[in-house]
């Protein structure tokens, strides 16, 4: 007589197969035309930066890749806005790798590129996709090869503070 015993193995997962993690990037303007921006990497690191800005209303920042797959990115300019447009410029190739350009004027200005939820709307939800310019990836996302620059530009002065959060994703097993 021969016993055979079986036996199972079940795997259950746990967390997410891609887990977000998130980075904030505060950008406000400064006298004489310059910009200061603040990096926050899950509130325990904090530097600024500098630049001075040629344009009407002109913000930007380098963002370092990250994760196994290209993060998505989340922006907000709260305040009126004319013509906004929203690149990411490879800061070794200096190719642009996607542009969000905007026609007409808005009360704010929020971008997505998440995987789950990308939309281009005014600071009251409201879709502004019918005035974004075809052309270049309007929802583009952070590649994993180079850094990169999240430049704001628009032809209105920009005076309030604008915000960015980069989700990394990694995959977990």
């Amino acid at each position: 007589m021969i016993l055979a015993y079986v036996s199972w193995i079940n795997f259950i997962p746990f967390t997410p197969w891609y887990l977000p993690r998130e980075a904030s990037l505060y950008m406000r303007e400064l006298t004489g035309g310059e910009m200061a921006y603040s990096f926050d990497y899950d509130s325990s690191e904090t530097s600024s930066l500098v630049y001075a800005s040629p344009l009407v209303g002109s913000y930007a920042a380098q963002i370092n890749a990250d994760g196994h797959i290209p993060a998505g990115i989340v922006f907000e300019y709260p305040g009126s806005v004319t013509d906004p447009t929203l690149k990411l410029v490879g800061a070794n190739s200096d190719k642009e790798l996607g542009k969000c350009a905007v026609v007409g004027t808005s009360t704010g200005f929020k971008f997505s590129s998440l995987y789950s939820d990308s939309y281009v709307t005014d600071s009251s939800g409201n879709s502004l996709l019918n005035g974004v310019s075809p052309g270049k990836d309007p929802f583009f996302r952070l590649p994993l090869d180079e850094p990169c620059n999240l430049i704001l530009t628009a032809a209105s002065q920009l005076t309030l503070n604008a915000t960015a959060k980069i989700y990394y994703f990694f995959r977990s097993v």
